[in-house]
This record gives C-alpha cells, structure tokens and sequence, in this order.
C-alpha cells in the first residue's frame, strides 16, 4: 500500500462491501461503516479524519462530494478482486 490511490482504491473497495453483499441498496443506508462519516459529515467517535480524505477538497462539503461521488462508482478492479477473494481457500 505504497501509492495514495491505492489507499482510495482500498477503500472504496471496502465501503461497498454492504452493496455487494445486498444488504442495502444505498450506502447512506448501511450504518455501520465510515461511509457515513466521509460521505455526509456524519460525527463518529469510531473514525479518524484520513489525510488521503483531507486531501480531496478543500472544505468539508467539497470532499463529502468527491467521496459520494467516488465510492458511488464501482471500481474496474472490484470484479477481479472478488474473484480473487472468493476462489482463494484460507
């Protein structure tokens, strides 16, 4: 996890994990994630403010955007990374 976007990558990857496995069909829905709290400004003891997140805007409302906006679109890689994840015997 040298590189920034991977960080982001690991991330979206992890906040729509609730989609993937139907279990909402709307992220603001899922309460038990930092989606919530990156998205929509919601407090949250549980999150620390991500220096990656701090980095996608200038104020809160600008990055809350850019978050919702990112997260809201699958990865290319997310398909293959839940190939990988689901073929591979722990």
């Amino acid at each position: 996890m040298e590189k920034e976007s991977y960080y982001l990558e690991a991330g979206r990857y992890i906040e729509r994990n609730p989609l993937r496995a139907k279990l909402v069909q709307d992220l603001k829905d899922y309460p038990w994630s930092s989606y919530l709290a990156y998205a929509y400004g919601q407090s949250n003891a549980l999150v620390d403010e991500d220096p990656y997140y701090v980095q996608l805007g200038k104020s809160p409302v600008d990055r809350q955007t850019v978050y919702r906006e990112f997260v809201r679109l699958e990865s290319p890689y997310a398909p293959m990374l839940d190939r990988e994840l689901v073929d591979t015997p722990f």
